[in-house]
């Protein structure tokens, strides 16, 4: 995107409207600018939207009342004619002197764009999906399916469809996490039957994943795209008819073009499932956020025990604060029997949870420690350290015990000595790791499988140099 032409299109100042304090009445304004100039065949009189004008400013005249800036102004038309000016100097509108000395307003076309946009968003606008996977397959095997303006129709179509799918998957998200805190069961209960299913999904989606399934027309409009980029005479001659048509200048230009319609249409095509099985799933954890929600609120804010157990702590309290004692047996038995209770369960269920009380800090004796204990703590972490036994010292242990063997039997390694007991835990510990230069031997199905060795009981196998186990 070129920032430069950006702005050279979007004057200075344009949004600065929206940044004031009356931006909620400058909006309300484009809206009702925006539906005039729709419903207009030609320019808009000027008159005739001063007169809508004033209609907003009477709807908010508690505004402007004990504002400075509107104290000069005595008449609805005079604040009109002031926002009037402050949108034409933004370049919201333009207006123009007609040849019978009449005013007219004209909308340009980077503010009709963006008109658009806040009416979209504003009223939640849904893509219409109904027929544009069609349109993409007619216009790649149509009469025109040669022309350049076919298969750029074929791009607008499917960019039009992967943009609606990215919109949808993200107003999806949206709508849960607006359900998600949403504390009112009505509202969830209208926004899981009404605001999710007619405004947000549509018909149209259930359409796309059904009678107009992008398998249907797949494999088809592949086809039709690989013809084309396999066709390079038929790219040549559509890229000079864009030169022709004053599209490009470059004959290199035009063919980049035309190669990027392709590309992005079998992209889109061969990735569609993709963004339909993400919006699949978001429609599920909405589901089932919905279905939490509402069970929430029926099961702990809705139900009949909870609005008794509020009532009855609210007569509790009052009792409490304002009542004498005996009110309880006299006043309220006649209409239920209330139990006075002496104390209350902190383990019972009723109860709702609290936080735990923060922890108090508080000072700790230091204390002394002598050097003779000092002395035999490190002793104890020397000893244990001295015990451990590393891989390679252990590959030293048995290439020694082995004397050169490949198969070195557990029964003739030494086990008297502490030190060795320990040698051949190690060994059978660090068999599996990938320094050890020994593994362990399968066992012994058909024999023993163990095998004492003086008073000690080992695993009858034996230790084998990786690599010569047959």
């Amino acid at each position: 995107m070129n920032i430069s032409l950006l702005f050279s299109h979007i004057p200075d100042g344009f949004f600065s409207i929206l940044n004031g304090k009356y931006k909620q009445v400058y909006v309300e304004i484009l809206q009702e600018i925006y539906v005039l100039y729709q419903e207009s065949i030609s320019l808009i009189d000027k008159d005739i939207l001063v007169d809508l004008l004033c209609d907003v400013m009477e709807q908010h005249s508690n505004l402007f009342d004990h504002d400075e800036e509107f104290l000069d102004f005595r008449t609805s038309r005079e604040k009109a004619n002031y926002f009037f000016r402050k949108l034409r100097d933004a370049k919201w509108v333009a207006e123009e002197q007609m040849m019978d000395y009449t005013w007219k307003v004209s909308v340009p076309d980077y503010a009709l764009s963006i008109l658009r946009t806040f009416e979209q968003i504003t009223n939640g606008h849904q893509e219409e999906y109904r027929g544009r996977i069609l349109s993409v397959f007619q216009h790649l095997y149509g009469e025109e399916k040669e022309s350049y303006i076919s298969l750029q129709q074929a791009y607008e179509n499917t960019v039009m469809i992967i943009n609606g799918l990215k919109q949808l998957n993200y107003s999806i998200k949206q709508h849960t996490e607006a359900l998600l805190v949403e504390s009112d069961l009505h509202k969830v209960l209208n926004s899981f039957f009404f605001d999710f299913e007619e405004k947000v999904l549509g018909a149209y989606y259930y359409r796309l994943k059904s009678s107009d399934h992008v398998s249907k027309y797949r494999v088809r409009v592949l086809e039709a795209v690989q013809k084309w980029q396999f066709d390079h005479e038929r790219i040549r001659q559509q890229s000079e008819l864009l030169i022709q048509d004053q599209v490009f200048r470059e004959l290199h230009q035009a063919e980049n073009r035309i190669y990027s319609w392709l590309e992005t249409i079998e992209k889109s095509f061969s990735q569609m499932d993709e963004i339909l099985n993400e919006i699949d799933n978001r429609v599920k954890l909405y589901s089932r956020a919905a279905e939490q929600q509402i069970k929430y609120h029926i099961r702990y804010t809705s139900g009949l025990e909870e609005k008794l157990n509020t009532i009855l702590l609210e007569i509790a309290q009052n009792i409490q604060a304002t009542s004498p004692s005996d009110y309880i047996k006299d006043g309220v038995n006649e209409l239920i029997s209330i139990f006075s209770q002496e104390f209350l369960d902190s383990n019972s269920w009723k109860i709702p949870y609290q936080s735990k009380p923060k922890q108090r800090s508080s000072l700790v004796e230091k204390g002394e420690v002598s050097e003779t204990d000092k002395k035999n703590e490190i002793e104890k972490i020397l000893k244990r350290s001295n015990q451990g036994k590393t891989v390679e010292q252990i590959n030293d242990f048995l290439l020694r015990q082995g004397k050169g063997k490949s198969i070195i039997p557990m029964e003739t390694l030494p086990t008297e000595k502490e030190g060795d007991w320990l040698s051949l835990i190690y060994a059978i510990v660090y068999s599996q790791s990938k320094k050890a230069m020994f593994e362990l031997s399968e066992r012994n199905e058909a024999g023993k499988r163990t095998i004492k060795v003086g008073k000690v009981t080992i695993p009858h196998r034996s230790f084998i140099r990786k690599g010569e186990r047959k």
